[in-house]
C-alpha cells in the first residue's frame, strides 16, 4: 500500500500538443540528429500523441543534440514526465525506461509497462472544519459522481472536486474552496482510495445590500435588478449574474458585487452578511456617424445621437438622421428596460421619410409602440402596434394610405461580432397583419418574412470565412392593387442583390417597376483575411421578385457576382465591393460599386 499526494491526478491538456513526428533537422544547436519512439502505451487514450507533445525528447527533436550522452540525459529527464502522464490516466503502477541506441544516427525508445488500470475504491469527502450547516454526506457524494468502480483518472477526480466546490458555493458557502487530496493506491486490488478535503468557509445568508458610488441610476431601479431574497442562502452565481446584468447595461465604467473579504482559515461565524454593490457611472450620451457611397444611389451620410439613461432608469433614446440623394430619414426610438416587469422592455418609435426613387416617390410618417423580451436559446421576440400615413407617387398614379399594423418578430443572434461575424448564425421570423385605407378604399393584407445568415470559419479563426444568407418574403392580399406601393417588395442594391440598382428587381409593367408580393434572395461570400488590416472577398448574390404571393417562376432569377476589398478599421470593417449583373437588362449598369461600414451581411 503506497501513500502519496496525488500529483498524478494533474491532467495533461491537449492544448499543449504541438505535434509529434516533426521533420528532423540539423541546426546550430546540435550536430547529431536522432529518431525517437514510444512502445507499450495503451492505444485507446491518445497517450502517444499527448506524450509527443510534452516530452522534451520529441519537442526538441528538430534541434538535435551535441552527443549521445546528452541525448541520454534528455531521455532520462522525460521518464518521470511519461510516468506522470500514465498516472494521470489511471495507471499508477506504471514503469518507464528509456533506451538510447548509439550509432551514426542514434535513436531513443521509451518502453512503458502501464500495469493495471486503477479504479476508484472509495471516495471520501472531508472538511477542515465541521459545521452543522454543511450539506448531508449523501448529497455531496451524489454531487461528486465518483462511485466505486469508475476509472481513477486524474481528470475525473479533479472534475469531481470542482463539482463539490460549485455545489457549496451555490448553496450558502460562497467562500468554499478545495484544500487537499490524499490517495492510497492498492496495487493488489488495483484500486485508489481518495480523501478530498475542502474548506467550506462560513454558511452565509443574504443581509443588507449596500450601494456605493455615483451610479446615475435611481436606487429603487438598481435594487429591482436583485433576484435574491433577504436571509436566503448566498449563491455565488447570483452575485456574478447581478454584476454581469449591471455591466451589460453599458451604464457603468466599473461594477463589482462583493461579500465581505474572507481569508482562508479565518474563523468566521455563520450568518447574514451584507452585499456591497460598487459602481461608477459611464458617459450616458454618445454620437455616431458613418458615410457610404454606391454608383446607383450616390453618397450617403448617417448621424446618430444616443442617451442611455434619459430619466434615470436606463431609458435608452436613439435618434438618427440618414441622408442620401434619393432618401432622407429621421427616426427616434425610446426603450424602457425592465418595464412593466423585469423580463420585458417597452419601446416607442417614430420615423419621417422622404424618398425619390425610380420605383416610386414617397413621403411617409410612422409611429409604433411595442414590447420585447428575451427567451432561452438567444431568441428575442417582440410585438407592436404601428400606425403610418404615406403619400406615394408612381409614373401612373398617386395614392395616400392610412395603415395600422401589428408586427410580430422573433430573432436569434448567435454570432461573435455584430459588424464582422466570422462564426455563428442569425435567424429571423416576422409577420404583420395590416388594415386601413388605400387611396380611399378599405384594404386588408398581411406580410410574412423569414431568413437568416450563417458564418463558417474554414481556415483559422478568420483567415477564410464562408458566409451565406437567405430571405423569403410574401405579401398576402386579394390583389396587387390592394397593397400600397411602398409596402410591396423590391430587390437589388448593396444589401440585397449586388450588381443591380436599388429596388430595380421587380415585375415590370409598361417599363416601370411595379413591386411584387413574393421575394426570394440568397448570397454566398468567401471572406479572405490577408493581414490584420486588409482582406478581400468574392461573392455571388441572387434574387427574384414576383407579382403573386407565391412563386410561379415567371420572373427571371437575377444573379450578380463580384469581389471586393476589406479594411478592418478599429470601428469595424470598411467594405469596397464591385459587382456585375450576369444578365444585364435594359437600363442596368455595367457594374455597381459600393462603399460602406460593416460587411454586406
Amino acid at each position: 500500500m503506497a501513500l502519496f499526494a496525488l500529483a498524478a491526478c494533474e491532467t495533461v491538456g491537449l492544448d499543449q500538443i504541438t505535434g509529434g513526428d516533426e521533420a528532423i533537422q540539423k541546426t546550430r544547436l546540435g550536430d547529431i540528429t536522432y529518431t525517437a519512439g514510444i512502445v507499450g502505451l495503451p492505444g485507446d487514450k491518445g497517450l502517444d500523441e499527448v506524450a509527443r507533445g510534452v516530452l522534451k525528447t520529441f519537442t526538441l527533436q528538430s534541434r538535435g543534440v551535441r552527443s549521445t550522452a546528452a541525448l541520454q540525459r534528455r531521455a532520462d529527464g522525460d521518464i518521470s514526465e511519461l510516468q506522470r502522464i500514465l498516472r494521470a490516466s489511471g495507471y499508477y503502477d506504471a514503469e518507464v525506461t528509456a533506451e538510447v541506441a548509439d550509432g551514426a544516427s542514434p535513436s531513443v525508445t521509451f518502453r512503458a509497462e502501464p500495469g493495471a488500470l486503477f479504479m476508484i475504491g472509495s471516495y471520501s469527502i472531508a472538511f477542515r472544519k465541521k459545521r452543522p450547516t454543511l450539506p448531508e454526506a449523501a448529497v455531496l457524494d451524489a454531487t461528486a459522481e465518483m462511485p466505486s468502480g469508475v476509472v481513477a483518472d486524474g481528470e475525473s477526480i479533479v472534475e469531481s472536486e470542482a463539482r463539490i466546490v460549485t455545489y457549496l458555493q451555490e448553496n450558502g458557502f460562497p467562500h468554499a474552496a478545495f484544500d487537499s487530496r490524499v490517495a492510497r493506491a492498492n496495487s493488489e486490488t488495483s484500486t485508489l482510495d481518495i480523501t478530498a478535503t475542502f474548506r467550506s468557509g462560513p454558511y452565509v445568508t443574504y443581509g443588507d445590500v449596500i450601494i456605493e458610488g455615483e451610479t446615475g441610476i435611481e436606487e429603487d431601479y438598481l435594487r429591482g435588478m436583485i433576484t435574491w431574497d433577504r436571509d436566503a442562502p448566498v449563491a455565488r452565481s447570483e452575485l456574478n449574474q447581478l454584476q454581469e446584468r449591471m455591466a451589460g447595461t453599458g451604464l457603468f465604467k466599473t461594477v463589482s458585487v462583493r461579500l465581505p473579504e474572507h481569508e482562508p482559515g479565518q474563523n468566521q461565524e455563520d450568518g447574514a452578511q451584507p452585499v456591497t454593490v460598487k459602481a461608477s457611472e459611464a458617459k450616458a450620451k454618445s454620437i455616431s456617424g458613418s458615410v457610404r457611397y454606391d454608383t446607383d444611389r450616390g453618397p450617403g451620410v448617417r448621424a446618430g445621437w444616443r442617451h442611455r439613461n434619459l430619466f434615470g432608469r436606463a431609458e435608452d433614446l436613439r435618434t438618427e438622421l440618414d441622408l442620401s440623394l434619393d432618401e432622407q430619414k429621421l427616426s427616434a426610438e425610446l426603450s424602457r428596460p425592465r418595464y412593466p416587469s423585469a423580463r420585458w422592455t417597452v419601446f416607442e418609435g417614430a420615423e419621417l421619410r422622404n424618398t425619390f426613387d425610380d420605383a416610386f416617390d414617397e413621403q411617409a410618417a410612422e409611429v409604433q409602440v411595442g414590447m420585447r423580451t428575451g427567451l432561452e436559446g438567444g431568441w428575442t421576440v417582440s410585438g407592436a402596434i404601428k400606425g403610418s400615413i404615406s403619400a406615394t407617387e408612381t409614373d401612373v398614379e398617386s395614392d395616400t394610405a392610412y395603415l395600422i399594423g401589428l408586427p410580430l418578430t422573433a430573432r436569434q443572434v448567435r454570432t461573435n461580432d455584430p459588424l464582422n461575424a466570422t462564426k455563428g448564425h442569425k435567424l429571423f421570423l416576422s409577420g404583420t397583419p395590416y388594415m386601413g385605407l388605400n387611396d380611399g378604399s378599405p384594404t386588408y393584407f398581411g406580410s410574412v418574412s423569414a431568413g437568416g445568415s450563417y458564418y463558417l470559419p474554414v481556415i483559422g479563426k478568420d483567415s477564410l470565412v464562408l458566409a451565406t444568407r437567405a430571405r423569403v418574403s410574401s405579401i398576402l392580399s386579394g390583389d396587387l392593387e390592394d397593397v400600397p406601393v411602398n409596402q410591396l417588395l423590391f430587390a437589388g442594391g448593396g444589401s440585397s442583390v449586388r450588381g443591380f440598382g436599388f429596388r430595380s428587381i421587380s415585375p415590370v409593367d409598361l417599363g416601370d417597376e411595379t413591386g411584387g408580393r413574393f421575394l426570394a434572395e440568397t448570397g454566398l461570400e468567401a471572406r479572405i483575411k490577408v493581414t490584420d488590416s486588409f482582406g478581400f472577398v468574392t461573392f455571388v448574390d441572387a434574387g427574384v421578385v414576383e407579382e403573386e404571393p407565391f412563386p410561379n417562376f415567371k420572373e427571371r432569377v437575377n444573379v450578380g457576382v463580384g469581389g471586393g476589398l476589406r479594411y478592418y478599421s478599429p470601428v469595424g470593417p470598411i467594405r469596397f465591393d464591385l459587382a456585375f449583373p450576369l444578365h444585364r437588362r435594359a437600363g442596368d449598369s455595367l457594374f455597381e460599386f459600393y462603399i460602406s461600414l460593416g460587411q454586406a451581411f
